[in-house]
């Protein structure tokens, strides 16, 4: 994908292995703040992208935003906003010289509070799934009920994402955010 004006919005490594790939021309990315966007999202959707190159390129947007006018306190919004990330995305891996001081203080000093309150566990409904361990195995299976797995599966499809694949990321995420 390139923008309006050709730069290389996703595939730079295709393009560098093969000249002459097909590039998609997108009219409507023109300024750098679009490309950035466009390419943290198509990137973060089909890749790992590591926490530095996620901070960078939030970091970049924070100071277009701010060469524009928006006030600090308030960009965690607006990047949540403009790239579809989750407000609490936006604010772990944008540097904190882009957010409110104070804001940043509070959050940190009950992180583990807002984490838990936030979140709703809930009971899976009775048949629906089930998590076996054996003796003598170094595995667990998970079984879901034939119904549940096609919705997943489903869901999973219009990802482009395989269902162990999303259980490992759903999971994993789980883990970094606890």
């Amino acid at each position: 994908m390139v923008s309006a004006n050709g730069e290389i919005i996703d595939g730079n490594h295709r393009f560098k292995a093969k000249r002459d790939w097909k590039r998609v021309k997108l009219n409507h990315i023109k300024s750098e703040k679009d490309i950035l966007v466009a390419r943290l999202i198509s990137n973060t959707v089909r890749r790992n992208v590591t926490a530095k190159e996620k901070a960078e390129t939030l970091s970049r947007l924070g100071e277009i935003y701010l060469n524009e006018g928006k006030e600090v306190g308030k960009l965690v919004y607006e990047l949540a906003h403009q790239t579809g990330m989750s407000y609490r995305w936006v604010a772990k891996y944008l540097p904190d010289r882009f957010k409110d001081p104070m804001q940043s203080n509070r959050r940190k000093s009950s992180v583990a509070q807002h984490a838990t309150e936030s979140l709703v566990y809930e009971e899976p409904p009775e048949g629906a799934l089930e998590v076996k361990t054996y003796r003598n195995t170094d595995f667990v299976s998970i079984v879901l009920c034939k119904s549940f797995f096609v919705k997943l599966d489903k869901k999973a499809e219009k990802l482009h994402i395989t269902i162990s694949a999303l259980f490992y990321n759903a999971i994993k995420q789980f883990l970094n955010d606890h």
